[in-house]
């Protein structure tokens, strides 16, 4: 399981071998939740679970009766969510919008930005009736906030999706 919010309240508490761990309350805009970090996990994370911070937890979901909390593995920093999460990255191409010159500078885009997620091509307009998805192998990308910016600049805000 997989949330991300704003830590609410963390109760440290010591375990009974003696370790430091904790019962942190995450909320969103949907309500609160409750996770439980066990020293091992705290030990790692410990630092990143303040009040009023904004992290995203990964973990199992232990669910007893109407109530569920997550015991969590690991704590993600928000800043670090898109490059630990993208696992591809999709590009809208409307050929009615975009010329030759365009799909050269996107290249380019592309080619400075370098990294570990696929990129797919979603394809509208010109003679295609119905949306088109290409992937190619040629290209991978970092979904970096320079990247992100080329891009939306380039083909406007709704041509860039992160998929995890």
């Amino acid at each position: 399981m997989r949330i991300g919010g704003i830590v609410a309240a963390v109760k440290k508490k010591i375990d009974k071998r003696g370790n430091m761990m904790a019962f942190v309350t995450m909320e969103d805009f949907t309500g609160k939740g409750e996770c439980i970090v066990f020293s091992d996990a705290f030990q790692k994370y410990g630092e990143l679970l303040n009040p009023e911070g904004m992290v995203f937890v990964v973990g199992k979901a232990d669910v007893s009766g109407d109530s569920m909390k997550i015991l969590v593995n690991e704590v993600i920093p928000i800043d670090q969510i898109r490059d630990k999460l993208t696992k591809r990255i999709n590009l809208q191409l409307d050929l009615d919008r975009v010329d030759e010159n365009t799909v050269v500078e996107l290249r380019q885009i592309i080619e400075r930005n370098r990294g570990n997620c696929g990129c797919y091509f979603t394809v509208t307009g010109g003679s295609y009736s119905k949306n088109s998805l290409y992937f190619t192998r040629r290209f991978v990308v970092a979904p970096s906030q320079e990247f992100m910016d080329s891009v939306t600049r380039l083909l406007g805000a709704d041509a860039v999706r992160l998929e995890g």
